[in-house]
């Protein structure tokens, strides 16, 4: 079907488009005004749309509105390609079966919701050579509600100033992949790219099988989330809802001029989920605002030939969140190089360019860092001993010494005291417990740093004791082995605190 050049209305949606070719006379020439295209539940398939514009007249995002160029599904084996999408609330918002879609050099510009979103049960769709500026929502997005998106992939598209979330977003699915993209300025509550698990509704489908991202460029990409305060970076992997198990592969990455960090890894949703199977390799960062890597959720990631300069503030952020919730472990894998340093002080977040500021050797390094422990009674878990209040505590597994306390300083630090305690009240009776203090630089191999000897809590002197470490300690994990406990049948700590000084 042929659209000839000239100005059209289209005063009602489409539907029961099947096995049909609409094509233009160009977006410049073939022009049709309307807020929604194509609404449809299903469509054999067939449906191929090309040259021509589709401006709307949306200027307020309604979700329950279908004001979209297509809204629903084209069905397999169709395509999109050399269209003008204008003032839509989404470009296109697919669901159902549009198996095999090729969606390729069109213009999606001002929408004020998404500009695509494969919504669940995509399978082989390429979205490829496409431009997108000013998007209200993720520019490009899949959302595998309902079912997984499969085997599907974004690829060599320019995105621009996307709006209130991501460039490009990746939400649960299986084998899809994000390569050779173009993004720049994003704004409030995105980053550049974001492979997440953070499903939004139920039934979702996480992360699963191989996410691959490659030869991606970033710029200007990653902001301050106004909502929680939180600095969002260019590259964000989110365990939000659930750990991510999938082999995610970062790959061919170029970082320039980041306001914050250049990748980031967090569980966005507050409860700790890891972050697990990715592998990072060949990355050039360029003028980050604070970090290469901000790490904030418990998980392992291995970073090969990542080049930094202009580095703001450190190179590494590693502070899991919640506190207590488990470690990050970066691998280095050989050819980083710009990078090193390592961002001191949880409780503060690097600002852009301010520097990694000289160690306050009156902060305590232990507070707020993630503890485990070879045995907890009840609710009283390891985390308790860093949480900065000493009227909580942990205590171990009664009746079987010796028992362990562990926590991961985040870096090599030079700790010359350690302050431990009781809770303060006089219920609790004077006691010694028999410790010996270990400490390692990789979490394996540890070493005796203070041996075996007995310390005095007694709340008239409010139940805490010190422990001398002698000069030359160098350590990030820090144990205590604990052996008796004259008040108790269990090893108890209300705070641990390690200091510089």
């Amino acid at each position: 079907m042929w659209i000839p050049p000239g100005d059209y209305r289209l005063t009602s949606s489409l539907n029961g488009v099947q096995n049909v070719t609409l094509q233009g006379a160009g977006s410049w020439h073939s022009v049709v005004h309307t807020s929604r295209f194509i609404d449809q539940s299903s469509s054999s398939g067939g449906v191929h749309l090309k040259d021509f514009a589709v401006i709307g007249e949306v200027t307020e995002r309604v979700d329950s509105n279908p004001d979209n160029f297509v809204n629903g599904s084209l069905g397999p084996g169709s395509s999109v390609s050399g269209m003008w999408l204008q003032h839509l609330k989404v470009g296109l918002w697919l669901t159902g079966n549009n198996d095999n879609l090729v969606v390729e050099n069109n213009r999606i510009l001002d929408t004020t919701a998404d500009g695509l979103n494969l919504n669940g049960n995509a399978r082989g769709v390429r979205v490829r050579n496409n431009f997108l500026r000013n998007n209200g929502d993720d520019a490009l997005a899949m959302w595998s509600l309902y079912s997984p998106d499969t085997n599907s992939s974004f690829e060599s598209n320019t995105i621009s100033q996307p709006n209130l979330a991501n460039g490009i977003a990746i939400y649960g699915g299986t084998d899809l992949a994000v390569k050779n993209n173009l993004i720049s300025d994003t704004n409030a509550l995105g980053s550049g790219i974001a492979i997440s698990n953070q499903k939004f509704l139920d039934p979702f489908s996480p992360l699963a099988g191989t996410i691959t991202v490659s030869g991606n460029t970033l710029v200007r990409a990653g902001a301050m989330n106004p909502n929680w305060q939180h600095p969002m970076g260019a590259l964000r992997v989110d365990s939000y809802d659930s750990a991510i198990e999938a082999n995610v592969s970062i790959t061919g990455t170029t970082i320039t001029d980041s306001p914050y960090s250049a990748f980031e890894f967090v569980s966005g949703g507050g409860h700790g989920y890891a972050t697990k199977n990715v592998t990072v390799d060949g990355a050039t960062v360029r003028n980050t605002g604070t970090v290469v890597v901000q790490a904030e959720s418990q998980g392992a990631a291995k970073f090969s030939n990542v080049q930094a300069t202009g580095v703001g503030a450190a190179g590494i952020y590693n502070c899991p969140y919640p506190a207590g919730s488990g470690t990050f472990t970066l691998t280095d894998g050989g050819g980083n190089a710009g990078w090193s340093s390592t961002w001191g002080d949880c409780s503060a977040w690097p600002q852009p360019g301010q520097g990694n500021p000289d160690p306050d050797p009156t902060r305590n390094l232990a507070k707020g860092r993630p503890a485990t422990a070879t045995g907890s009674q009840d609710v009283y878990t390891p985390g308790k001993a860093v949480d900065g209040d000493a009227s909580t505590y942990w205590e171990s597994t009664n009746n079987a010494f010796p028992q362990a306390w562990t926590v991961d300083l985040g870096s090599s630090q030079a700790v010359r005291r350690l302050v431990l305690k009781l809770p303060p009240a006089t219920a609790w009776q004077a006691r010694t417990q028999t410790l010996s203090v270990q400490g390692s630089t990789d979490g394996s191999a540890y070493s005796t740093v203070v041996a075996s000897q007995g310390y005095r809590f007694d709340p008239a002197t409010g139940n805490t004791a010190t422990v001398t470490l002698p000069s030359g300690t160098n350590l990030r994990y820090l144990k205590l082995n604990v052996t008796a406990n004259t008040g108790w049948p269990a090893a108890q700590f209300s705070e641990v605190e390690a200091y510089l000084s």
